[in-house]
């Protein structure tokens, strides 16, 4: 019979951070890429590093860094994010932001959100004991005309 034991050597839970500027790295895996249901063919997936650094007052800035990987090619860089934006002070039932998020693509890329140049939004939420209602409203930019999305 074989036990295995998991020892944390740190533990942090969720803290309020609102008194200081914070540092965030992070890596995300997504499999079946889409955009908004648009897949590609090929089915490819991406492995998305991504860094931020949030001012006390509440102003961000954030990036991702896209690779795709698929059937056709190995893993290979595609494009990054970079966005900028305000988060609202958090208080025990709302949080929200407002932002803009600007799309660097490599030449030819291959990601289903390619033809997106940028987008900015407001986003809201509101935690109650029984009920949580999230609203946003996103203006994209796509190569050739302005896009109103709603969440």
């Amino acid at each position: 019979m074989t036990s295995f034991f998991f020892c944390p050597i740190f533990c942090w839970g969720q803290q309020d951070s609102s008194g200081k500027s914070e540092l965030g790295i992070g890596v995300n895996f997504q499999t079946k890429l889409h955009y908004f249901g648009r897949t590609d063919r090929l089915q490819s997936s991406a492995l998305v590093p991504n860094i931020g650094y949030q001012l006390k007052n509440g102003l961000y800035i954030q990036s991702n860094f896209i690779f795709i990987q698929n059937k056709a090619i190995s893993t290979t860089y595609a494009g990054a994010t970079v966005e900028g934006g305000y988060r609202f002070k958090p208080s025990k039932h709302f949080n929200g932001n407002i932002f803009y998020t600007q799309v660097l693509y490599k030449d030819k890329s291959q990601l289903p959100q390619s033809a997106l140049k940028g987008q900015t939004g407001v986003n809201i939420a509101y935690t109650g004991t029984v009920i949580n209602i999230n609203a946003g409203v996103i203006l994209s930019s796509p190569k050739d005309q302005l896009m109103l999305e709603r969440l």
